[in-house]
């Protein structure tokens, strides 16, 4: 707000500086107002039936400082331009530390001068290499990538991102049999690059063959499957042994009587 009305008094334009300041005093006023119901909220009293007028004033403090702008002070980024500029800036936070990791081997730089010292100055010579009068120099260009740990996606994807020109060359505009050429070519040789380093470590493990299965751990395993049949053999002599302790005896017969005999 002070620094649109230094503008004002700049451009010596009174009606404007008169406008400015009436802005000025009705969001002085809202500001008093919203210090008066928030003490009413969270002092003695503890009113929070005003918490929503809070609320209002607030934004209405916001509504007259920006004036006839929508509600954004001029000069300032709307929050959907904000979000788009954010979400391109950690995209490329994400390619630089990228690059500065596959080139801390060969280079000692943060990822500022890495940004304004390295990137702009390889990219300029990779590209007059890649569209010299007499060719693409592909040998001296994989020679260079070599050198600081660069692979062919960092060349031909992510040094397009960091450019200081206006409307500089890209990459991504030369012709798909250069880069088909160049693809072939660099694909012949082995690099150092960290990125393919990794890749290559991954491939290994994922291609690691099993070893064969030798007689003695065939016979290993049939040893399992015999103690596990004596196991079972074991539990069925215990149940029937079980069963013969528990087992009911059987009745007594009962004794003969000598009901109904004579005696001699």
């Amino acid at each position: 707000m002070v620094s649109q009305f230094q503008e004002t008094k700049r451009n010596n334009d009174e009606e404007a500086e008169l406008e400015c300041l009436e802005r000025m005093h009705a969001a002085t006023l809202s500001m008093s107002d919203f210090a008066m119901a928030e003490n009413s909220v969270r002092g003695g009293n503890q009113n929070w039936a005003l918490l929503p007028l809070c609320s209002v004033l607030a934004v209405k403090t916001g509504h007259h400082i920006a004036g006839p702008n929508g509600g954004f002070l001029p000069g300032f980024p709307q929050f959907a331009g904000w979000l788009g500029k954010n979400s391109s800036r950690g995209r490329m936070m994400r390619l630089l530390k990228e690059l500065n990791h596959h080139m801390n081997y060969q280079v000692s730089a943060d990822t500022t001068e890495l940004r304004l010292l390295y990137l702009p100055v390889l990219r300029e010579y990779f590209m007059n290499l890649m569209l010299g009068k007499d060719g693409p120099k592909t040998d001296e260009v994989i020679q260079m990538m070599d050198e600081y740990g660069l692979d062919r996606d960092d060349l031909f994807e992510n040094l397009d991102q960091f450019t200081l020109q206006s409307n500089p060359k890209r990459f991504s505009d030369l012709e798909s049999k250069v880069k088909a050429a160049f693809t072939r070519q660099y694909n012949k040789g082995s690099h150092k690059s960290q990125a393919l380093v990794e890749e290559q470590g991954i491939t290994k493990t994922a291609k690691k063959k099993s070893k064969p299965v030798q007689s003695g751990e065939l016979d290993v395993v049939n040893d399992d499957a015999e103690v596990e049949d004596d196991e079972e053999e074991d539990d069925d002599l215990d149940a029937e042994a079980l069963s013969k302790i528990f087992k009911p005896k059987g009745r007594k017969p009962k004794p003969k009587t000598t009901k109904g005999k004579k005696k001699k």
